[in-house]
């Protein structure tokens, strides 16, 4: 495959693995019409949705760190942690019971821990210094 080619390609993936970690805030603009799904709840409590997957998302990054590259290859830590983000994503279209829904939203935020430190390793990783920025 053609060097430019294949620059581009891994420039495309590094950027999809930032474009990911945005996963876990992505429930913020709905909250409204959650809590009309769930009028018997607070709203402080629909906020858990948002809240739970951030709260998560940092010890699940600090563990994703010490793993990556030393017990983990970093292609494991990246696909465990686009699938968490898929199938738990996904679940809440299947199961409207807001536990199982709250519960969901923390394996999101623990797959997004997982990806948080990879897009940086992977600019290391396969750009020089000079198009790594």
């Amino acid at each position: 495959m053609n060097s430019k080619i294949n620059n581009f390609l891994t420039a495309i993936g590094v950027i999809g693995l930032f474009s990911a970690l945005n996963i876990a805030l992505i429930v913020n603009p709905v909250l409204g019409y959650v809590s009309e799904w769930y009028p018997n709840l607070s709203y402080n409590t629909i906020t858990l949705l948002s809240t739970f997957g951030s709260l998560v998302m940092i010890p699940a990054t600090i563990i994703s760190g010490k793993l990556a590259g030393t017990k983990c290859s970093y292609r494991a830590l990246g696909f465990w942690g686009c699938m968490m983000i898929a199938i738990a994503g996904a679940v809440p279209y299947i199961c409207h019971n807001f536990v199982i829904v709250l519960l969901t939203r923390c394996l999101v935020g623990i797959g997004t821990g997982l990806l948080q430190p990879l897009g940086n390793v992977a600019c290391l990783a396969f750009f020089d210094k000079k198009n790594a920025a």
